[in-house]
């Protein structure tokens, strides 16, 4: 099956038809809004941060996001991969079998899940499924915990997460695409 569209119904619901006992994430890219929904699923839950692999740290503030969901759900582990993974994957198991796996675009985050059609994940088929084990053990083997001494913090960049940007400032660039008070007909510019 193919999936554009409440993509969290798909990833927090699923267990509910299935008989599953843990869901493993695999995700390029990490946001707090999901753990909302981790935080009430009956099942143990893994998810792998693969950007901190790209320059091996994290920003402070998302670090200690991630150890406040780490610590306060339980049954949740959060690892960070220790090479660039860009990948996003979510996997069901029941007694460390995979039973059912769905892959795409969708980061683990708010954009991710929650933004219909920008996003999509599908059904993995049985015949992938050896291929996703040996995949996600791949990875898993080469991440380390949220909460090991061995997280490096970035240097630099421990300015908060969700700081709004003013995008528009007259007083630095203004711009027309009038020619003397009228539309010209052909420009340089995509003006039409």
């Amino acid at each position: 099956m193919f999936y554009n569209k409440k993509l969290y119904k798909e990833v927090f619901e699923r267990h509910k038809s299935i008989n599953v006992d843990e869901l493993v994430v695999i995700t390029g890219s990490i946001g707090g809004g999901p753990f909302r929904e981790v935080k009430n699923l009956p099942i143990k839950s893994k998810v792998i941060f693969g950007a901190y692999g790209q320059k091996n740290c994290i920003p402070l503030p998302q670090h200690k996001e991630l150890l406040k969901w780490n610590k306060e759900i339980e049954g949740l582990e959060i690892y960070y991969s220790k090479s660039y993974v860009h990948s996003k994957a979510y996997i069901w198991f029941k007694n460390k079998n995979i039973i059912s796996a769905l892959v795409g675009s969708a980061n683990f985050s708010q954009n991710g899940l929650y933004k219909n059609y920008s996003e999509i994940l599908c059904d993995i088929t049985n015949d992938s499924m050896k291929d996703l084990t040996n995949y996600l053990n791949m990875v898993l083997n080469n991440s380390i915990k949220c909460d090991e001494e061995l997280i490096k913090i970035c240097k630099g960049n421990n300015k908060p997460l969700f700081k709004t940007k003013k995008l528009y400032d007259p007083n630095v660039c203004s711009m027309t695409l009038l020619d003397k008070g009228k539309i010209p007909e052909g420009s340089g510019i995509n003006w039409g």
